[in-house]
């Protein structure tokens, strides 16, 4: 074989391995990071979505829990991930919002505005105000004119100190005009244990989690929503009870690393909106997660976020409260 031929076979071999790496690389599987245990909401959600984006995208897509830290282990992993767009974060706004308002990026080991990009909403769900059944009040008028009575009975349940829940707490608090003490708990299930056995009075619960208690045993006041509930129509909001309460909807949704590719992370954005239209995939998210399928897009997520950060760090320090 003379010189020429033989550097032309080397090129065909080159080029045949490069495909056969490509295409290797492109089965490679999407990974969306549940920064959160089997089995929560966050989980449930990552799972309904994973196999119909294996459909919709061609491509395996596969979850991955990462938990601990309220969410923050999930964050570092997806920072430190390669930025090839194949890997994936789904967490709540309160994962996002409240650490960044209150921590340093040197304390966090991530910043969420530089190091992560927001690609879609996923979901979102109203907070709901319960108290259980030995407090008296039917309505939001009825338990602020308890509180007054009672103020030492103005305890409620959080699931950890320093978290979304006590600082919705202090909003709630303030918009009844009546103090709100928080106490907290060692996540959801001692909470409620102790707010169905009439231990604690009230809890600021996911409406979700308000709803599967023994309605006998926990009454829902009012959820913090701009309109009624789809998933309990019989709740009113608390602006319909006279409380102009400055607390949105919460929500779920996805980050990328920020270097990213743009094309992958597009594609998966629109691959998101397409699934959340899908009467299966909307069905099991409500009756699997009790929260509703909700598609923003990332940009308009990304405003979202600056703007609830700059509000509840300004809650944060009204409360008085201060990081451990």
């Amino acid at each position: 074989m003379n010189l020429k031929k033989f550097l032309n076979s080397v090129a065909v071999a080159s080029l045949w391995v490069m495909s056969i790496s490509v295409a290797a690389q492109d089965r490679d599987p999407i990974r969306l990071i549940s920064g959160f245990a089997a089995g929560g909401t966050t989980d449930i959600i990552c799972r309904v979505l994973a196999e119909h984006l294996s459909q919709e995208l061609g491509q395996q897509v596969i979850v991955d829990n990462k938990a601990g830290a309220g969410g923050r282990i999930g964050a570092e992993f997806l920072k430190n991930a390669k930025p090839d767009g194949k890997t994936y974060l789904v967490a709540p706004d309160g994962w996002a919002i409240f650490p960044t308002a209150m921590y340093s990026p040197t304390t966090l080991r991530y910043d969420l505005m530089k190091d992560l990009k927001p690609v879609a909403q996923l979901v979102g769900y109203p907070l709901a105000l319960v108290v259980n059944s030995k407090v008296p009040a039917r309505n939001l008028s009825d338990y602020a004119d308890w509180l007054k009575k009672n103020p030492k009975l103005g305890q409620f349940a959080t699931p950890a100190p320093g978290g979304q829940v006590q600082f919705v707490g202090w909003v709630v608090g303030e918009t009844l005009g009546t103090p709100m003490v928080p106490v907290a708990y060692k996540g959801n299930a001692p909470l409620l244990t102790d707010l169905i056995g009439e231990q604690i009075p009230a809890a600021i619960l996911v409406a979700g989690d308000a709803l599967r208690q023994p309605r006998d045993k926990v009454r829902v006041l009012g959820v913090m929503a701009d309109a009624r509930w789809n998933l309990a129509p019989e709740v009113p909001t608390f602006k319909e009870q006279g409380f102009d309460i400055k607390v949105d909807e919460a929500w779920q949704g996805m980050w990328a690393n920020s270097a990213a590719p743009k094309a992958e992370t597009d594609r998966m954005e629109e691959a998101v909106r397409k699934v959340l239209l899908k009467p299966e995939v909307q069905q099991a998210i409500v009756k699997l997660a009790m929260v509703t399928p909700k598609f923003v897009p990332g940009i308009k997520m990304e405003s979202n976020l600056r703007r609830d950060i700059d509000y509840w760090a300004k809650v944060i320090k009204a409360s008085g409260y201060s990081p451990q």
